[in-house]
């Protein structure tokens, strides 16, 4: 569902890709300047992340499975979406020469990353329903 959060009405006929304002002009038309666009209001939140060089002591983050191991311990990765990851509490951050390792309490730790990787943070509402 899309509310319009605009004054200045546009419409769009039936078989036609653009939407035309009353004066004619499409909405992206420099004409209008900045239009606000419709917002949807049925999207979800959006997620809150934190870069790897970032990531603080405590934090909750979702991460994959484990992927592999290294040295005996077990490898994982930041997951891209709530859904199926693990909830991991941080326990440290360490810089090394080739990126950032955060290691997690129950002793699993991320390969190497660089500062442009993120964690997902979760929320105590998220963790609720997670499994990890």
């Amino acid at each position: 569902m899309t509310t319009a959060i605009d004054t200045h009405p546009f419409v769009r006929g039936e078989g036609v890709a653009a939407w035309i304002c009353e004066c004619g002009k499409s909405r992206n038309s420099s004409a209008h300047g900045k239009v606000a666009r419709p917002r949807h209001t049925d999207s979800p939140s959006p997620a809150w992340t934190v870069a790897a060089s970032q990531v603080e002591h405590g934090q909750p983050v979702v991460t994959t499975d484990v992927v592999g191991t290294d040295f005996a311990l077990p490898l994982v990765e930041p997951a891209r979406r709530l859904h199926g990851g693990f909830v991991r509490s941080v326990r440290s951050r360490l810089r090394e020469s080739g990126g950032t390792v955060v290691r997690f309490t129950d002793g699993t730790k991320t390969r190497p990353l660089n500062g442009h990787t993120v964690f997902l943070l979760v929320r105590l509402a998220d963790a609720d329903g997670e499994r990890g």
